[in-house]
């Protein structure tokens, strides 16, 4: 008898997840322009496993193989950020909101399927099958017979897939998730700048707009714009083309300032030259070259209104007390003045612990913790005007809401049920892709941290998507995510229509980041009350 698991909801494979007997068929429910995915892991000694997916018209699916991924490190508790992100003590127990202890394997990365035959990895076939129904479907239950011959025989499955008479609205919530060019160039072997490069980032793109991204973030290089005698911003020019042509909204510019070398430092260096105090008068005169050229080149590839500016990452976090603070502002508002100054009506977004930098900054983005620390005055600009998002990093970690590989991977998703919940208008992560000098993030998972502040970081801080062999694999988390900010846009629009309603649903999942319910069986119940809810 074939043995194995299939699931729809949001929960971990492993390596070594009992298996069993397998259904032939399940139900899966979706809104007309949803995309709805199902993990199948079979046991087999052959080498080879053939698939084969039939589906109805109007219906599209992608495959994928899951690749199991290591989790090295525990992830600790901790609210903060630069202390201890994991546990390294091997004797340590598991921590209680952790699904198993360190170390061990999980399904995250999902290596796209092209061809019908597929290696097996591990005397264990895993699938991911995402299914993509057509906006212009109609309402009803669609089958979608899947088949997948083994060693020990062929597995055939019938998913039932309902579609709801509803579509998820066009982006209103903001998105970004912060990638590396460096990353993207080296995990590929591809020279930056040249047609290859180019085509891989476009990839990267995609993979970035399949999952609702908005914005962009290039964070200036001074290698490639600090030329000799002038400041020239035309390399950003094909990136950025790529990036607005995939349909995102928003380039994110920065940072103009930078911590340098010692993070708790009460001098902002000049981030074109790191040897320059932002308080010095060589500072002021670079800093004005620099936006005064940025300028001309928004002006010459009419992006005036397109661009979103970071001038100092977490200015308020790593200080040493009060007196920091207060060098930390006058440098940080100069630079504020200076891009009112020559480029006038624009946006400064940048991730905060406090609102200690009113003036300077239009959309905040505390951590999820600090947010519910300082509700009310986070509340207070986010009613004269300003947006307020929130971000998750290597903190908080425990109990709280994050994406990280050893908790439960519905948690993922919740995050943007409390974005919902507090009317927020955007998510921030700084990793897509930023694994560590050396490290292989398949066979390494908590990124090397190199502030010096604190151990590695949590199991997939860092990167939440994969450097595949034709481009970037996605995710489970990514997968998550998605998935979460898809529920947020139907949950806003239902909360514009019935406030109860939304009241009642939502109550019924999240409380705050820290109380919420993550029964995966519930969850799937209250999704599905929400798809016919907004049906009706």
């Amino acid at each position: 008898m074939l043995q194995g698991i299939v699931t729809q909801k949001q929960e971990w494979l492993y390596l070594d997840t009992s298996l069993g007997k397998l259904p032939d068929e399940i139900q899966l429910h979706t809104a007309r322009n949803g995309k709805e995915g199902v993990q199948i892991l079979l046991e087999t000694v052959g080498e080879i496993a053939n698939v084969k997916a039939t589906l109805p018209t109007m219906m599209d699916a992608e495959i994928y193989q899951l690749i199991d991924i290591p989790v090295e490190y525990n992830t600790a508790s901790a609210t903060d950020q630069g202390g201890r992100f994991v546990i390294m003590d091997e004797q340590a127990d598991k921590p209680f909101y952790c699904t198993r202890k360190a170390p061990f394997r999980v399904y995250d990365c999902l290596k796209p399927i092209h061809t019908s035959e597929v290696q097996v990895r591990n005397n264990r076939f895993g699938l991911y099958v995402c299914i993509v129904p057509q906006e212009e479907i109609i309402e009803g239950s669609y089958p979608v017979t899947l088949e997948i011959e083994i060693e020990e025989g062929t597995y055939t499955l019938v998913m039932n897939v309902q579609i709801y008479d509803v579509l998820i609205p066009t982006e209103q919530f903001s998105v970004t998730n912060w990638f590396s060019l460096n990353n993207i160039a080296s995990k590929h072997g591809l020279k930056q700048g040249s047609q290859a490069f180019l085509d891989m980032v476009r990839a990267y793109a995609r993979a970035m707009r399949r999952t609702r991204q908005t914005h962009f973030f290039l964070m200036l290089d001074p290698k490639y714009y600090r030329l000799e005698t002038e400041f020239n911003f035309d390399y950003i020019k094909p990136i950025a083309e790529i990036f607005f042509e995939e349909g995102f909204k928003k380039m994110e510019i920065g940072s103009f300032a930078t911590q340098g070398d010692y993070m708790l430092t009460d001098e902002l260096k000049c981030a074109a030259d790191p040897t320059i105090k932002v308080s010095s008068k060589e500072g002021y005169w670079i800093l004005t070259e620099m936006i005064r050229a940025w300028k001309s080149f928004l002006e010459v590839n009419k992006w005036e209104n397109k661009v979103v500016y970071h001038i100092c990452d977490e200015p308020d976090v790593h200080i040493t007390g009060p007196e920091s603070m207060v060098q930390r502002k006058a440098q940080y508002f100069m630079i504020a003045n200076l891009l009112r100054k020559y480029l006038g009506n624009l946006q400064i977004i940048e991730a905060v612990k406090t609102d200690e930098f009113r003036g300077g900054i239009d959309i905040w983005v505390p951590l999820t913790v600090n947010y519910e620390e300082l509700k009310d005055e986070f509340d207070k600009l986010k009613n004269q005007g300003n947006e307020v998002w929130n971000y998750v990093c290597c903190a908080p970690t425990g109990e709280y809401l994050n994406r990280f590989l050893d908790i439960p991977l519905l948690r993922s998703r919740l995050l943007f049920w409390g974005c919902s919940k507090y009317k927020l208008d955007g998510y921030l992560h700084w990793g897509l892709n930023h694994y560590g000098e050396g490290q292989d993030p398949f066979e390494q998972s908590c990124c090397p941290n190199p502030t010096g502040l604190g151990t590695s970081f949590p199991a997939g801080d860092a990167h939440i998507v994969y450097p595949g062999a034709d481009g970037p694999w996605i995710s489970m988390r990514l997968e998550a995510q998605r998935r979460g900010i898809e529920d947020l846009e139907l949950l806003n629009q239902m909360e514009a229509n019935d406030s109860v309603k939304y009241d009642e649903l939502v109550s019924k999942i999240f409380t705050n980041n820290k109380v919420y319910e993550d029964n995966i069986n519930l969850f799937e119940e209250v999704r599905e009350k929400m798809l016919r809810w907004a049906s009706r």
